[in-house]
């Protein structure tokens, strides 16, 4: 099914220009903002209360539904959405197009993240032995979202002390959410680091998350 959401907010596209074949055009190569993969997902069903949401966390400023790319229960729902809730108002119809224009300024977000739990699995394949792990993230402030529209992704500094107290630094990417809803949070994986055979304490620091750490009482280890 096509999505519904259309924007003609150039912050939607993170300032990028429209390229041939409606793509985004940063630099040389077209890409499109993952913000946007968020939206289209939710979006190209019936109005889920957490699909408004969203739209209400973005910086659209339009929102045009095709009611003729849909079936049509989905669209006798999307018909009788109140777009007041979420800040919008019904601004047309077109054809078999609603537009809804924003009347109220996309709420404040969070500037950081929360490192809620990280959680460690240790892989052997054929002659490789590393360590995943995967983020528990959520926005840093109570109460207000997380809205990252622009591709893109923060560094992050993890320590790893194992159990004979040796240290171990590694420098990872982290790739940042596009939105995340109050209250809510989402798993980020971290790519592999090298293998340890157990963790005693781990830290984690970065400019876009609060400072995180953790004391095993009995050492992690892998299981065989």
């Amino acid at each position: 099914m096509k999505s519904l959401f259309v924007s003609t907010n150039s912050s939607t596209t993170c300032g990028f220009r429209f390229g041939i074949g409606g793509q985004l055009w940063e630099a040389k190569a077209a890409t499109t903002p993952p913000g946007h993969y968020e939206l289209c997902r939710h979006l190209s069903v019936a109005p889920t209360r957490k699909a408004l949401e969203l739209v209400r966390l973005s910086p659209a400023q339009t929102v045009v539904i095709h009611l003729d790319r849909v079936p049509p229960s989905v669209a006798e729902v999307w018909r009788s959405s109140d777009p007041s809730v979420i800040g919008f108002r019904l601004a047309n119809i077109i054809g078999d197009a609603i537009v809804w224009e924003r009347e109220v300024e996309p709420p404040q977000t969070s500037p950081k993240l929360i490192i809620e739990s990280v959680d460690l699995a240790w892989s052997r394949r054929w002659l490789q032995r590393r360590v995943r792990l995967n983020l528990s993230v959520r926005p840093a402030q109570e109460q207000v979202g997380w809205r990252h529209v622009h591709s893109g992704v923060t560094m992050l500094k993890i320590t790893i002390t194992d159990a004979n107290g040796s240290r171990h630094i590694y420098r990872r990417p982290l790739a940042l959410p596009p939105y995340i809803l109050p209250g809510q949070k989402v798993n980020v994986p971290i790519n592999h680091i090298s293998w340890i055979d157990s963790v005693a304490s781990i830290r984690i620091e970065g400019e876009k998350v609060e400072t995180y750490q953790r004391h095993f009482d009995e050492a992690s280890r892998p299981v065989d």
